[in-house]
């Protein structure tokens, strides 16, 4: 009878440990080429236009509270940049990206970020500016799976 009770045991637990195993590995499978990035909030922006206006990065809660995480100054044609913020969220946000063309201020809703999220990536693609207003390419991780959303 003990027997049986340690080997039950050993198998419940052999089950536990290679079930964790495999969420592991899916969860860092669904990450793609972003699980080279760092944890926290990174945000990629690519120009392809002339210059690009400055933008401003923010979360904002239900109740509009808001958490600035980066403004980034103009950038030339063909440049990049990589922002991470080590924010691990302690509520949920709703990420904007605001930017003024032709004195017009634009709000752009970019990603749900929910509560304890341990690695999200944003990845935006300024294509060209058209009637005042961005279009861009946006792609990225939200913590789960991957995501590709043209606009």
């Amino acid at each position: 009878m003990k027997n049986k009770v340690m080997w039950s045991l050993v198998v419940v637990l052999g089950i536990i440990v290679v079930g964790m195993g495999l969420w592991f590995l899916l969860s860092f499978a669904n990450q793609g080429s972003y699980q080279s990035m760092d944890d926290g909030i990174n945000i990629k922006v690519s120009n392809h236009v002339s210059k690009s206006p400055e933008l401003s990065f923010q979360l904002v809660t239900a109740e509009e509270d808001k958490t600035e995480l980066i403004n980034i100054n103009s950038l030339k044609e063909q440049e990049s940049i990589l922002f991470n913020s080590k924010l691990v969220p302690k509520k949920d946000y709703q990420m904007y990206v605001y930017y003024v063309l032709d004195g017009i201020q634009h709000k752009e809703s970019l990603l749900y970020v929910p509560a304890h999220s341990t690695k999200l990536v944003i990845d935006l693609d300024i294509k060209s500016i058209k009637n005042g207003k961005i279009i861009f390419d946006k792609s990225g991780f939200d913590g789960w799976n991957k995501f590709n959303n043209e606009d």
